[in-house]
């Protein structure tokens, strides 16, 4: 990003992490990811987070955190808590996808004009 498109520090900023959990592994999968949320919880400007499964492909799942601010996100993206917590995640979860979006547009960018609104 060059200075003039970077977007301003105090911009919220919502980060969207899409994870493969193969079957039987749900809820190993989601037990840590309420233990990441309520970590998250703790850091200064955190507006919310959760959890999707994604209507199309039964086993992905999006887990969403949102802060204030880039700074907010940073600060619990580096630290302690968060690097422990991510140690401990289930051997079994895949990466596949992160998305680290300042606002609602990004979140329809990728879909086909056809393609269906997600129910969630």
């Amino acid at each position: 990003m060059t200075p003039s498109t970077a977007p301003a520090p105090n911009t919220a900023v919502t980060t969207s992490v899409t994870r493969r959990i193969p079957h039987g592994s749900k809820h190993e999968f989601l037990t840590w990811t309420e233990r990441g949320i309520a970590l998250a919880q703790r850091y200064p400007g955190f507006l919310g987070g959760g959890w999707l499964r994604s209507p199309t492909v039964p086993d992905h799942y999006h887990i969403v955190y949102r802060f204030r601010s880039h700074h907010d996100f940073d600060r619990w993206l580096t630290s302690g808590d968060r690097r422990s917590w991510a140690e401990g995640a289930p051997h079994t979860a895949t990466d596949t996808t992160t998305t680290r979006l300042t606002g609602v547009e990004g979140w329809f960018d990728h879909r086909p004009a056809h393609a269906p609104v997600p129910r969630w």
